[in-house]
């Protein structure tokens, strides 16, 4: 089964002959490993319990981890939530976007079957890495504190040993809908979200229809890329919003106005292809211009678009912009609010 796929990695199901590749792996990078871990992987998924998937850098594995469909101990016990359970990327392969692609692809599997997924991480600093990135991704404790060898320590005790049985448990909610802010007639304006991660990627990774028109970029964007953006734009908080359309629920585009300075501000907007010539620019360009006046106190905006754009200098023009500079490679158009 192929979980995921693109131009460099391919996020599969463990195999046999993965056991001892791994474990002698692991054994190189000084790890104390045996095959007896991933042949009980593989008993697992056999018998249903789990999904235990790899990662192949250009056909060469390179990480794994595995979901759970129930935890049997520790807080959750009883919950029915996923479990992300044994998460690593072999040393050689790592700070290559891998580990996000096995946890967007653990993530996916988990929310069709739960609206939580849940994991144990261990508490020293052999797991610091992965300590960071789960809190990055919304994980968050569930409140117990630390536990040793399934069950909860109690305070002041002194009893446990600081080796991989001493953890905490963290879940994340992966359903939930994306907030919105304000809405036209047909378009919901609601905060970027990973939720959309695959509409994001598809739209500008269509460098004929949408991508060539955003940069000059000629590759695509990967996804560990794309979580990037998310998850700046989430930190940063700027007026950039997705659009949603009401009728069908189905993503439009981001539109957003890129560094309000006191009263000016540069408009940008992009529609996935699927949804191009029905309007939708028109009535957001509209919308967003109403709440940068409205909510930024905004007098003027300004965008820049490539010459060879076309239908969107039209679209521009139609909604009260008017060209004031071009050079060679762009055309700048400007709105008085």
């Amino acid at each position: 089964m192929i979980y995921y796929t693109d131009e460099h990695v391919t996020v599969r199901g463990l195999k046999e002959s993965d056991a001892e590749y791994f474990a002698s792996e692991e054994r190189t990078q000084g790890w104390n490993s045996t095959r007896e871990k991933y042949d009980m992987r593989l008993r697992h998924q056999a018998e249903g319990r789990c999904l235990a998937l790899v990662a192949d850098l250009d056909g060469v594995p390179a990480g794994y981890i595995n979901l759970y469909f129930s935890m049997s101990e520790g807080p959750f016990a009883g919950s029915e939530w996923p479990e992300i359970v044994d998460f690593g990327v072999l040393q050689k392969f790592q700070k290559r976007g891998i580990g996000t692609i096995l946890m967007d692809a653990a993530e996916r599997l988990a929310a069709e079957r739960s609206d939580t997924v849940c994991l144990a991480v261990g508490l020293h600093n052999g797991y610091g890495s992965a300590q960071r990135m789960y809190a990055k991704r919304g994980y968050i404790p569930d409140g117990t504190g630390a536990w040793y060898a399934g069950k909860p320590c109690t305070p002041y005790d002194s009893v446990c040993t600081v080796d991989d049985d001493l953890v905490i448990f963290m879940s994340k909610q992966l359903k939930s809908e994306a907030v919105t802010r304000f809405e036209s007639e047909n378009i919901r304006y609601v905060d970027v979200t990973e939720l959309l991660t695959d509409d994001y990627l598809t739209m500008v990774n269509d460098l004929e229809n949408v991508g060539r028109f955003i940069s000059r970029r000629t590759e695509p964007v990967t996804r560990a890329e794309e979580l990037g953006w998310i998850h700046g734009v989430i930190t940063e908080k700027p007026p950039l919003f997705s659009m949603i359309e009401k009728q069908t629920g189905e993503f439009i585009g981001n539109i957003e106005l890129r560094a309000p300075d006191g009263t000016c501000a540069e408009l940008g907007i992009s529609i996935t292809a699927a949804k191009q010539e029905r309007g939708f620019g028109k009535e957001a360009i509209a919308a967003i211009l109403g709440y940068g006046r409205r909510e930024l106190g905004l007098k003027r905006v300004f965008l820049k678009v490539y010459p060879e754009n076309a239908r969107a200098i039209h679209v521009y023009g139609k909604c009260g912009f008017s060209e004031y500079d071009r050079t060679e490679d762009e055309i700048f158009m400007e709105q008085e609010l």
